[in-house]
């Protein structure tokens, strides 16, 4: 099937705060496609046809990426029609999407922005957060922004698919040490769960890379991710003006969850159609300022949003092809991805 057009790449939302100096620097750096080169494209085609229909979407669909690391998700989505925008606070990982993804019509649009404050409006028809792309930041409060966030770029009844790790059984199952040679290096690595530090509790991961030879070091990559329960990632969904949305999955093909043994704990929201209780409900909220420079990924949005005015509100700018006047838009203004 052909790809829609998408709009040019950017590096940087202007407008957008970008974290820095924190431990996903390293994590999410270069060393990142050494660490886990399982998950790669032939991962992404297996599960892709899941995510579509957890979120309900198909071709032509607007999907944001949340963590899109090296855009594996994205280059799928947009393999399937859909028109997509990844988001990654790493420099490097970003570089990679861009290489890796063709320049094409309908390749995926790769813009570098803090999860807490996204550069968009209310356009998505679909988020994800794959691979525990959430539950990074010292506050606890941030992860809540996180998902105040993604319900505030959803359009109404749009859905948001949230893939982590199943908190309690990581405890029971946990991995103390591994060894492992990849690509010449000796990954040697650590696992704890921390239960004591503050805007805990956490598991933390330590990988140590060294060659193979002479076992000299390489690097050091230090991980955490906070240990939400599922109980609590519900709550804080609702908190958010989320909804959750049938029954909990154990994988992005939709195996059943099971509270004792399951691994992993998918679940989607949707943002409710009259998006009561939305913090920043339409184009406000605090990424707002930056929606001007995004790919433009807002059209079907913006048209609909046109279709059905809020009484009371200014109506979002609209762009041709969906039966609105066409506004001006600001000189220089141009249409328009932190994990454990």
């Amino acid at each position: 099937m052909p790809r829609p057009d998408a709009s040019p790449d950017v590096t940087s939302a202007p407008g957008a705060t970008v974290a820095s100096g924190a431990w996903w620097d390293a994590a999410f750096g270069p060393a990142y496609l050494l660490v886990y080169p399982h998950r790669d494209d032939a991962e992404a085609l297996a599960n892709v046809g899941g995510v579509l229909a957890a979120l309900g979407l198909g071709a032509n669909a607007r999907v944001l990426d949340l963590g899109c690391g090296e855009g594996r998700y994205a280059r799928s989505l947009a393999d399937r029609g859909c028109r997509v925008t990844g988001v990654d606070v790493s420099e490097a990982l970003l570089a990679q999407a861009r290489r890796r993804s063709p320049g094409l019509p309908g390749t995926p649009t790769y813009v570098r922005a803090d999860m807490r404050a996204l550069p968009f409006a209310a356009q998505f028809d679909g988020v994800v957060s794959l691979f525990t792309s959430f539950g990074y930041f010292d506050d606890p409060a941030d992860d809540a922004r996180v998902l105040g966030e993604v319900a505030r770029v959803l359009v109404p009844g749009g859905r948001f698919l949230l893939d982590f790790l199943h908190a309690d059984v990581v405890r029971a199952i946990l991995v103390p040490s591994s060894v492992e040679v990849r690509r010449g290096v000796r990954l040697r690595s650590t696992r704890r769960l921390d239960d004591t530090s503050p805007g805990g509790p956490y598991v933390r991961k330590t990988i140590r890379l060294e060659t193979v030879a002479g076992g000299d070091p390489v690097g050091v990559v230090e991980e955490r991710v906070r240990l939400h329960t599922p109980v609590a990632l519900d709550a804080m969904l609702v908190a958010a003006g989320l909804e959750p949305v049938g029954a909990p999955a154990s994988d992005l093909r939709g195996s059943p969850f099971q509270p004792a043994a399951s691994p992993r704990y998918v679940r989607v929201a949707r943002r409710p159609e009259a998006a009561h209780g939305v913090s920043g409900r339409g184009v406000s909220g605090p990424g707002a300022s930056g929606r001007a420079a995004v790919e433009g990924s807002g059209r079907e949005a913006r048209c609909a949003a046109a279709r059905r005015p809020r009484r009371g509100a200014r109506r979002a700018p609209t762009r041709g092809g969906c039966g609105a006047r066409r506004r001006p838009r600001g000189r220089g203004a141009r249409d328009r991805r932190a994990r454990g």
